[in-house]
């Protein structure tokens, strides 16, 4: 995966910019990547609060503390591992609905791959506090 210099960095990412609007689904740093290199998302085996699926926020990377993440997606129900990763996707991309005031969710069947393509902007990874992105975050 190309990741950006950090030069390149300082630039906005594409939720910052006005009129846009994306999701966001946090994950391990390494299962984002893949995600987002395979551009599909294998629903887990294992429900969660809604069932099966794929679940989104609206929490944009950096913009709220790790516990306030943790307990607002997985009710401190994960490790900080579980927010070193995301992947952004454009805010009509699947049919989500509302579940919380910051969570969506789209209902698959558990092990069945969503096909993400053409609906990921991009992806990020966190290393040592500071995101990495691949270049469609910026462009």
């Amino acid at each position: 995966m190309k990741h950006i210099t950090d030069a390149e960095q300082t630039a906005r990412p594409c939720w910052d910019r006005p009129g846009e609007h994306f999701l966001f689904h946090y994950t391990q740093a390494d299962l984002a990547d893949a995600i987002f290199e395979e551009q599909c998302f294998l629903v887990p085996n294992r429900p969660g609060s809604q069932g099966y699926g794929l679940y989104v926020t609206n929490i944009k990377p950096g913009s709220r503390p790790d516990d306030f993440i943790l307990k607002t997606l997985f009710a401190f129900g994960r490790d900080a591992l579980a927010i070193e990763g995301v992947v952004v996707l454009t805010r009509d991309s699947l049919p989500f609905r509302r579940v919380a005031a910051r969570s969506f969710f789209h209902a698959a069947q558990g092990g069945t791959t969503l096909d993400l393509s053409g609906l990921l902007v991009g992806s990020g990874r966190r290393d040592r506090g500071t995101w990495r992105w691949t270049a469609g975050i910026f462009s």
